[in-house]
């Protein structure tokens, strides 16, 4: 409710100046900003945690999925993509167990809604190769989806083409 989070904004704010570069405690403020549906406050503040995160690979992943999401909802494509093509790179690098093909996928939706077309089905044609567990829902999400979006894509190219 509005109550919990203007409490839990309050407490943020407090171990804020008691911690100023508190990398859980902004991550946490990013977290309530978006919550809150105050998603460019909640960039900056991922930013800054982003940027003291030098020694914490995992927190500044956090960092750039909440930069991602944020983006995504203020429908601003390529900066979500340059997010979760951030994750996909760091990802190998700092864990074997994250969802390497759903970053994949989310950044391929996101480059084909900003334009980039080309280099959005390239993403998408890599999803099933990133896709490391398929027990977890969200990389069978990701490559059924994956699939799906590139054989509407292909039939598009074939009709444009055959014109």
């Amino acid at each position: 409710t509005e109550e919990y989070r203007k409490e839990a904004g309050n407490m943020i704010q407090t171990m804020l100046k008691m911690h100023p570069n508190g990398l859980f405690i902004l991550w946490t403020k990013t977290s309530l900003l978006r919550s809150q549906r105050k998603h460019e406050e909640a960039i900056k503040v991922a930013r800054i945690a982003d940027k003291v995160c030098k020694d914490a690979p995992a927190l500044a992943m956090m960092s750039e999925w909440q930069s991602g999401w944020c983006n995504m909802l203020l429908l601003r494509w390529h900066e979500c993509k340059l997010c979760f093509l951030t994750i996909l790179k760091s990802e190998h690098k700092a864990t074997e167990d994250g969802v390497p093909g759903f970053y994949c996928y989310v950044a391929g939706l996101s480059a084909i809604n900003s334009g980039e077309y080309d280099e959005g089905y390239e993403l998408l044609v890599r999803v099933k190769k990133e896709a490391k567990n398929h027990d977890i829902p969200h990389e069978q999400y990701a490559v059924r989806k994956a699939d799906k979006i590139l054989k509407i894509l292909d039939r598009e190219k074939k009709k444009t083409d055959d014109k």
